[in-house]
């Protein structure tokens, strides 16, 4: 892998979190994603569990 900076960009979404490294011109190095439960016990709502991890268990990118 080449020297660095690396920017990193996080999308943490309803159902899921992606997180992308990139080098200084913007090219993806690695990405990694995660998806977690998302509940709807009735129409209209959605539920997560707060101790299933959710965010707290975001992927870790690894290098090529």
């Amino acid at each position: 892998m080449a020297e660095g900076p690396y920017l990193m960009g996080i999308d943490g979404g309803t159902e899921s979190v992606k997180v992308g490294i990139f080098d200084r011109e913007g090219n993806p190095v690695v990405f990694a994603g995660e998806t977690y439960a998302l509940k709807h016990p009735r129409p209209g709502w959605a539920e997560q569990d707060p101790t299933s991890g959710g965010c707290a268990s975001w992927p870790q990118p690894r290098g090529r």
